[in-house]
Parts: C-alpha cells; structure tokens; sequence
C-alpha cells in the first residue's frame, strides 16, 4: 500500500507500507474510541482527547531522557534515521 503525506515545503511524499504495517495501523484506527481520541481527529499517532499529532520530537526526547543516557540531548531524529538504516543494513546482509 503507498499512503500520501505531506513533506517539506508542502510536497506530497510517498510512504511505501508493508502488509504488517496495514494491518497495525487498521488496528489503531478501529481501537480509537478505547483510547479516547475523537472520531473527527485526522491524525492516525493522535493524541488523546485531543485534536493534535503526535509530537514526534517530544516522543524521542521523552524516552532517551527515561532510558537514563548521559547525553539524551544528542539523540535526533536524522541521527536515530542513520542508525536505524545502519543497523537495517547490517542484519540483512
């Protein structure tokens, strides 16, 4: 399945899902109502009794500070991007 989203400067970028990543997100959006996030929010990652997105920054933030590193300020999203491709890489060959 390729799903459309909206990238820098407004451009339309698309995201290639596989079969798995389908069926958890069919999973997320039918448990809305469990999980208390209002049917007119967009958002697939919303917030709780919200109408926000998930604030991806303050995620990654919020879990290497609890993780307990030395330096959680120098986790980022292009660095933690770079690792995960790494690693990716790395297990496939």
């Amino acid at each position: 399945m390729v799903v459309e989203v909206v990238g820098k400067r407004s451009r339309i970028v698309p995201i290639l899902l596989t079969p798995d990543m389908t069926s958890a997100i069919d999973i997320l959006v039918a448990t809305r109502e469990q999980s208390n996030v209002p049917a007119d929010n967009d958002f697939v990652f919303a917030i709780p009794n919200t109408k926000s997105p998930l604030s991806y920054y303050h995620v990654l933030h919020r879990v290497s500070a609890a993780a307990g590193l030395h330096q959680p300020h120098l986790v980022t999203t292009t660095r933690l991007r770079k690792r995960v491709a790494t690693m990716a890489q790395v297990t496939v060959t």
